[in-house]
């Protein structure tokens, strides 16, 4: 991973303090992300895509929108699994809706050679 952008369409219910990738050493990145909820949260919805850099950015393998209240009742989509597992040990996104909160993974591993 080389890229991280964190949108917020809304900026008057999200503020977001972080959102970045930081090299640790040639094999390691790290993702830390702070932000904070204006108001609680009742319906969320979260949408991950990945790219491939060919002349510019390309929509590659996947995109896919998910209901995070009700992902967290019951996960049903497998890669957002996968992607819950990477953040659940370092940050406090685990509990249902409504969510007041602020939301903080901190120093996610994204990926290791060894």
């Amino acid at each position: 991973m080389t890229n991280v952008d964190c949108h917020i369409y809304n900026k008057s219910r999200v503020a977001i303090h972080e959102c970045r990738l930081r090299a640790i050493n040639r094999h390691k990145t790290i993702f830390n992300l702070n932000g904070s909820l204006l108001y609680s949260a009742n319906e969320v919805t979260v949408e991950l895509q990945v790219f491939k850099k060919a002349n510019g950015y390309k929509p590659w393998l996947y995109k896919s929108s998910i209901d995070a209240c009700r992902f967290f009742r019951k996960p049903y989509n497998p890669i957002a699994i996968l992607v819950y597992k990477l953040f659940k040990e370092f940050s406090n996104i685990n509990h249902t809706c409504p969510y007041v909160a602020s939301i903080t993974p901190k120093n996610t591993t994204l990926y290791s050679s060894k």
